[in-house]
């Protein structure tokens, strides 16, 4: 058998493993927005309290918000913090240190009955790379993860992680509008970042 056969039947073998791979068992892609996705798949996340939301499969409680922001009236208000990593470290601890009536708000004007959970009882962080998988591990795009929760994501950016990165000069961040994860960013860059919290 020639050269040239044998290339063509393993460039054939190959195709059909490629294609075999893509259609196999358990594959849950689908090309589509999570916009729309969210609209007919219900989320796994709930609304905990204004502003709060919860996952019960990890336990985590999620801001609906980036840092920085307010939620009022289903939407989040102000201005991300837009900071270089231990600029927003530094925030986020100032933030810890705040006075209740000091912190941002989560709040609606629709009456929920009494809360139990509000902004400033809780224990925000910056996610970790694994607490971002949690929410992009979702089979729709642009961004990748649930829209209808997240309502003020930044597609054109990364988000900070609490992961440490490949040295001291970088640190991890995820993209939200693919999902992808990078330990090689600078702590020089600046870019947002959401806030999680253990519900325990």
């Amino acid at each position: 058998m020639s050269k040239r056969v044998n290339r063509r039947i393993r460039g054939g073998v190959t195709v059909a493993l490629a294609t075999i791979t893509l259609l196999g068992c358990g594959s849950e892609t689908v090309d589509m927005p999570c916009s729309e996705y969210y609209a007919e798949t219900p989320s796994q996340l709930s609304e905990k309290a204004p502003g709060i939301l919860h996952d019960p499969k990890t336990d985590l409680l999620w801001f609906r918000c980036n840092l920085g922001q307010s939620y009022l009236n289903g939407s989040c208000v102000g201005k991300p913090s837009n900071k270089n990593f231990d600029a927003t470290i530094a925030e986020l601890e100032q933030l810890a240190n705040l006075n209740p009536s000091q912190k941002p708000t989560t709040r609606q004007r629709s009456a929920r009955g009494n809360q139990d959970l509000d902004f400033s009882m809780v224990s925000w962080r910056i996610p970790t790379e694994e607490e971002y998988d949690t929410i992009t591990a979702v089979p729709c795009h642009s961004p990748k993860v649930d829209v209808s929760s997240f309502i003020d994501i930044k597609t054109d950016t990364y988000y900070w992680s609490s992961s440490e990165g490949r040295n001291d000069t970088y640190a991890c961040a995820t993209r939200l509008n693919d999902g992808l994860r990078t330990c090689q960013t600078k702590k020089t860059s600046v870019n947002p970042t959401l806030l999680v919290a253990s519900a325990q």
